[in-house]
């Protein structure tokens, strides 16, 4: 399926702004390690805010998570 011109444009954007948002992670880290955050709370944060992020898109777009119960119990046994 080809995509519009337009479809191509965001993705270029999108793209360009992960890229750009990876290369800030070690000013972050930096900052974060200078104030006396170890490597365990730095990632802790970061993945919790990608987390909300990540939820707060599939809330706006309308996407629904739903885990079959395989899915579930593998999920389950991976926490413990």
């Amino acid at each position: 399926m080809l995509s519009s011109p337009m479809d191509r444009l965001i993705g270029v954007f999108l793209v360009a702004l992960s890229a750009a948002c990876f290369g800030t992670n070690a000013v972050f880290a930096r900052i974060g390690y200078d104030a006396g955050a170890n490597v365990s709370t730095f990632l802790f944060i970061r993945f919790a805010i990608t987390s909300y992020k990540i939820l707060g898109a599939c809330l706006v777009i309308g996407a629904v998570i739903i885990l079959a119960k395989s899915e579930y119990r593998t999920a389950q046994a991976q926490i413990r």
